[in-house]
């Protein structure tokens, strides 16, 4: 702003403002300055910030006001110039203003469109630099709001969590950095502790769908219904796909019903249908587990079996069972690669087996695998079966490592009654 005030023809503008949305993002910044007062910054909507620059890039002469744009995201008052940029990792979005109602004259308009066109190298270096410090601010604001002690130093500097530093450390070096952060006795002795607060943000968030999707699917239901049953005379191929449409969006309704079953009050206990469960469950590790084989057997046992527990635990201990044994498979060279998910009865639990073909786990690591904060992976963190093992005694249940010569296998013994 400072630097136009100095160009003839905008000598009298007020304000400017600046959007920015780094590619992948989910979310815009926007950047605000009006005549002696600071920079506001805010967060603007993917969405918003879409539709502005589309009107922008469509604009011929890149004049605007209120009324063309109608978006509580601009904020300037009256008349504005704008233009959009598009560089490599952000797009970009100039608004400059004189706050009042009055047109920009066309040689205001050709500074404006000249200037920043001849410019647009210098406004991409400026962009990233902002960029880049903003990163750098919030992730200064991340280690400070650290819910334990941490401390991240470098050649540039030391960063600190807002916490004492305690006496039991654990000490890591990546890349130069080296990293302190509290051993973590709590979370050593309940290592699902953060976990489960992911848990609660994902129910937040499945219930949010299942509110925003319901009335748009619940309408697809509607209109399908209502064209299958009008007089206008259709053939077999049209009849055909209205039809899939309506049973495409039931599933969709009832996908998102059983996701947020499965994230619903972490402390319930309820009867489940233990079949249906795997397959809701299997359905969330698609990402991981598609390009393996897959099969669910039920061994001398109906597979119609309810079991009384918690589902969200049970799902939880599935679900890194079988991310496990997808990402061993993944490391292994092996032409057919399969999970293998049983069910049976064993004395008094319903023993369900987890296993699959690949590299195995070596003898020296078995006595290991359930420590918190043991791994092998590169970035694992080393508590996915540490509270796998503690989500199972929660339940009631038991989870034990089997003797296999074919792969990792696992069986969580599930009590029949509780």
């Amino acid at each position: 702003m400072a630097l136009f005030r100095t160009i003839g023809p905008f000598k009298s503008y007020q304000s400017s403002q600046v959007l920015i949305h780094e590619k992948g993002k989910s979310s815009a910044i926007s950047l605000a300055k009006h005549r002696d007062t600071e920079i506001e910054k805010s967060n603007v909507s993917v969405s918003s910030f879409n539709n502005i620059f589309s009107k922008i890039k469509k604009s011929k002469n890149k004049q605007f006001d209120q009324t063309d744009i109608l978006s509580d995201d601009i904020q300037v008052v009256g008349s504005f110039l704008a233009k959009e940029f598009n560089f490599h990792n952000h797009s970009l979005i100039f608004i400059l203003s004189r706050e009042d109602f009055f047109s920009p004259s066309d040689i205001e308009r050709e500074y404006f469109d000249q200037f920043l066109t001849i410019s647009i190298k210098e406004v991409e270096i400026l962009v990233n630099s902002f960029m880049k410090e903003d990163r750098i601010e919030y992730f200064i604001s991340l280690i400070q709001a650290f819910p334990f002690y941490i401390n991240v130093s470098s050649a540039q500097g030391s960063i600190s969590s807002n916490h004492a530093k305690p006496s039991n450390l654990i000490s890591k070096n990546i890349d130069g950095i080296q990293i302190e952060y509290d051993a973590l006795t709590q979370l050593q002795s309940d290592p699902d502790y953060y976990h489960h607060e992911r848990l609660v943000l994902m129910g937040e968030l499945l219930n949010t769908l299942r509110h925003e999707l319901s009335n748009p699917l619940f309408g697809i239901n509607i209109s399908t219904n209502l064209l299958l049953s009008d007089t206008y005379e259709k053939d077999n191929e049209v009849i055909e796909t209205i039809e899939e449409v309506g049973k495409s969006s039931e599933r969709c309704q009832s996908i998102i019903e059983n996701f947020s079953g499965l994230y619903g009050d972490r402390n319930i206990q309820q009867e489940i249908r233990l079949k249906d469960l795997i397959n809701e469950t299997l359905t969330l590790t698609k990402s991981e587990s598609k390009q393996f084989g897959r099969s669910i057997e039920f061994i001398d046992i109906e597979d119609t079996i309810q079991v009384f527990t918690n589902p969200t635990y049970l799902s939880q201990i599935i679900f890194n069972l079988i991310i496990n044994s997808s990402q061993a498979l993944k490391s292994c060279e092996k032409e057919s690669k399969a999970i293998f998910i049983t069910v049976s009865k064993d004395s008094e639990f319903v023993r369900l087996n987890i296993s699959d073909n690949g590299p195995g786990i070596p003898d020296k690591l078995k006595t290991k695998i359930f420590d918190p904060f043991y791994t092998t992976k590169e970035s694992g963190t080393g508590l996915g079966l540490s509270i796998c093992k503690n989500l199972a005694k929660k339940i009631g249940a038991k989870l034990v490592l089997n003797e296999s010569n074919t792969g990792a296998s696992f069986s969580l013994l599930i009590p029949m009654e509780q």
